[in-house]
């Protein structure tokens, strides 16, 4: 087990300082010496595998300094990621949506799913979420994989 270092920036994103296995210097000097503020954490790395990487920026440290991952960040996080799924989803349906029109076809379905995935990061379930997993459930199948 490696030890790393952790602690909460001015963003409030924890931090985390890997020390160079060979530097000659204890982790304690190394924290001493590089780590801004005196409010940080020793822990095993192992501890950071608790973590969803999908939300790396939401990473933070609590009251306690343990690793955890900050709510509000993690649902603007999901957010970003629904919108960025969703942009060559609508980029194809603008398409289906002329040729529909052109073909004089009905555009009701392709209208109706535009207008879901545009609503789709505004979710009000996506406010209410309460952990990673609630969001993580918030996601339209026409989004593909998450």
């Amino acid at each position: 087990m490696s030890k790393v270092i952790i602690w909460n920036q001015e963003n409030k994103c924890m931090a985390v300082t890997i020390p160079a296995q060979n530097c000659g210097m204890t982790i304690e000097q190394i924290a001493k010496k590089d780590v801004p503020t005196k409010n940080y954490k020793i822990i095993d790395s192992q501890e950071l595998d608790k973590l969803d990487n999908k939300f790396r920026d939401a990473w933070t440290c609590d009251s306690k300094m343990n690793p955890s991952i900050d709510i509000n960040l993690a649902r603007d996080i999901w957010k970003n990621r629904i919108r960025q799924a969703r942009q060559p989803v609508l980029e194809k349906l603008d398409i289906d949506y002329m040729k529909a029109l052109e073909a004089n076809e009905d555009t009701t379905n392709i209208v109706k799913y535009k207008n879901e995935l545009r609503d789709l990061p505004q979710s009000p379930d996506i406010e209410s979420a309460k952990s990673i997993e609630d969001l993580q459930k918030i996601w339209h199948n026409l989004l593909g994989d998450k």
